[in-house]
């Protein structure tokens, strides 16, 4: 069993704490501890993953935090979609098995390493010790390091092809947004599905682009510049830009997201 766990970068102050917090009454920080408390749970489980035994009452113990107050946290993130059947949604995408097994693929390469290293020195002695002043030497070499392949490198002077996205992802990027990374279960990259997300929603139209600019440059300033389903659904396709004063003389905010299955399972994987 794994003694270690992995996390990510802003985890601590990720905005889905926000909408936790808000259905739980309490504080984001508050919600943030309790899913740290989660995962060191659910990576000492049994079946990893499940916290289906975390124990409410020892947590809020330690913590000072009220059980009522955890078990809230505990339902708003199971409306959500971050908890469901008792398991962490997104941990097997975050804790892939094949980073357990490195130590043995390390120990592979370097005896593989070591065991090129004494036939090059053995072709060396050989042609050393002949006497024919021309050597014909076979030498096979094998370039895979840990999984990773070497692409063609481009010849000196060379430029590198611009891979070339449409209008509007590239809007988003200029004015902010930002894609995310890793894959979806069909295999389709989180990135390459944002874009496609993106172009068919806005299309081409200049005046289009232009308003599409204005939601998320004005987005980004108050929020994540990965969450471009907002930008769309709520802002973009509602011809609204946020921060803006709509009719009533009242400023645009950012409404939540609706509790259909689809919303939650988007939510929860941004």
């Amino acid at each position: 069993m794994a003694v270690w766990f992995r996390s990510w970068h802003g985890a601590p102050t990720d905005n889905k704490w926000l909408v936790i917090a808000k259905r739980a009454d309490t504080s984001p920080g508050i919600v943030s501890a309790v899913y740290w408390a989660l995962l060191d749970h659910a990576s000492q489980a049994a079946d990893r993953g499940s916290v289906n035994t975390f124990d409410v009452e020892t947590y809020s113990a330690f913590s000072g935090f009220d059980e009522e107050t955890i078990e809230s946290i505990l339902s708003a993130m199971t409306d959500k979609g971050i908890i469901v059947d008792n398991r962490l949604t997104a941990w097997d995408k975050r804790q892939p098995q094949r980073e357990d097994n490195s130590t043995q693929r390390v120990k592979t390469f370097r005896e593989r390493k070591a065991e090129d290293a004494t036939q090059c020195n053995a072709v060396k002695r050989n042609v050393t010790q002949g006497n024919n002043t021309e050597v014909e030497v076979e030498v096979e070499v094998d370039t895979e390091v840990e999984d990773r392949t070497e692409t063609e490198k481009p010849k000196p002077g060379a430029k590198r092809p611009t891979p070339t996205i449409p209008p509007a992802a590239q809007v988003f990027l200029e004015n902010g947004g930002q894609f995310s990374t890793g894959k979806l279960a069909d295999g389709t990259t989180k990135k390459a599905k944002a874009i496609a997300f993106i172009a068919e929603k806005v299309g081409e139209d200049p005046k289009a682009l232009d308003r599409w600019a204005k939601v998320v440059a004005a987005y980004c300033l108050q929020w994540s510049g990965k969450s471009y389903t907002v930008m769309l659904n709520d802002y973009f396709l509602q011809n609204r830009i946020p921060g803006e004063q709509n009719k009533n003389g009242n400023s645009q905010r950012r409404s939540t997201y609706s509790d259909t299955p689809e919303r939650r399972r988007s939510y929860a994987e941004q």
